[in-house]
């Protein structure tokens, strides 16, 4: 047995390279950058789901004030741009109002929404000042810049106020 793996002729009939996985560097770079690949994808979506599971729910209120901030953070320059910041917080507060109180204002228009709060709301406090704010939004095709721009600021904070008067209040024992 001995004279066999050191007969030449053995060798004549097989290739003395045998190559391997590891033996070809392309191949070896590929595996790599496919793998790398994986792992960035994997990493992606064990991220997104760890951001959903672990997402504190966010309350009616605070995401009113989220909205509410990004409209008073928005650059107003021109009166147009305060028309387009007051279509939003007409927007906002009728779509807070809604769903605070479980009534569907988004399709009335202001002077309809008014009304109808009027009507079957009992906190006066909500909607003395949600009319107010419309009455303004309505007067704003009128007014000059500057005016509409401090009350587009006011009405921001009556809306603030608002709001923070519509979190329910806890019990304390």
């Amino acid at each position: 047995m001995t004279g066999l793996l050191s007969d030449p002729r053995v060798f004549a009939m097989c290739d003395p390279y045998a190559p391997n996985f590891f033996s070809d560097p392309y191949v070896v770079l590929e595996a790599s950058v496919i793998l790398l690949i994986l792992v960035g994808i994997f990493s992606l979506v064990a991220l997104y789901f760890c951001k959903w599971y672990f997402k504190k729910p966010v309350t009616l209120w605070g995401r009113a004030f989220e909205e509410l901030d990004k409209i008073a953070q928005r650059e107003v320059k021109s009166k147009n741009d305060i028309k387009h910041s007051y279509y939003d917080l007409t927007d906002l507060i009728k779509w807070n109002v809604g769903n605070h109180f479980s009534i569907s204002l988004i399709s009335l228009t202001d002077d309809e929404a008014v009304s109808y709060l009027q009507r079957h709301l009992q906190d006066s406090f909500v909607v003395e000042n949600i009319a107010e704010m419309f009455r303004t939004a309505l007067g704003i095709k009128y007014a000059r810049y500057e005016t509409v721009y401090e009350s587009l600021q006011q009405d921001i904070k009556i809306m603030r106020k608002v709001i923070q008067h519509t979190i329910p209040q806890t019990k304390e024992h």
